[in-house]
């Protein structure tokens, strides 16, 4: 397989980023407060990750964020200890509709599920997105004025709940997200994102 970064050639062809320039791009872990008790949890700068997330709306792009993300989870789960952790954790992609082939919170609910060792449980389709407004490029008034109208497609039986996301700019779909969420019996824990803006 060639490599999208350097553009060498390697041996493992379920890997469109070879091993090195994989390790190359630096996790930088960084939260930001969205309300007074949720934070946002984000891992890669995105000047660090642009040219790569720009393949998220081609197929080969779900294995660029598959890559990102599994390298992002094992990074969260070998730096926060659950061992402790009495109760599973329910793990919801904001609008996780397969636009083009695939979703892409999808592939990183699907990381972190695995990563996680059965603390974290994916739970696919259930927050959905009446309106199909893209959000790249726009101003924040852009978005404030043109929500995306998020709702529950089911109850979610988990008592904890994160949030994911691809790419966090200025938390709007977050907000409206949790708004959600509020009006059920669901705590709103930090979210987790592999990327961020």
């Amino acid at each position: 397989m060639k490599c999208l970064v350097c553009g060498r050639w390697h041996w493992r062809v379920d890997f469109v980023i070879c091993k090195a320039c994989l390790d190359s791009i630096p996790l930088k872990l960084s939260t930001r407060k969205l309300t007074d008790s949720i934070y946002a949890y984000s891992f890669y700068a995105y000047s660090d990750v642009s040219l790569l997330m720009q393949s998220k709306y081609q197929l080969i792009g779900s294995r660029v964020l598959n890559l990102l993300a599994h390298k992002a989870a094992a990074y969260f789960f070998t730096h926060i200890d659950f061992a402790d952790f009495t109760q599973r954790v329910g793990l919801v992609g904001l609008d996780d509709y397969p636009y083009g082939a695939y979703s892409h919170t999808g592939v990183i609910v699907r990381a972190f599920e695995r990563e996680s060792k059965g603390v974290f449980k994916g739970v696919y389709g259930v927050l959905k997105a009446r309106n199909a407004i893209k959000y790249a490029g726009e101003s924040l008034a852009f978005r404030q004025n043109n929500p995306k109208g998020f709702y529950l497609t089911r109850n979610i039986s988990y008592p904890l709940v994160v949030l994911v996301d691809d790419i966090i700019t200025t938390g709007t779909s977050f907000r409206e997200a949790i708004s959600v969420f509020s009006a059920f019996d669901v705590e709103n824990e930090s979210r987790v994102e592999s990327k961020v803006t």
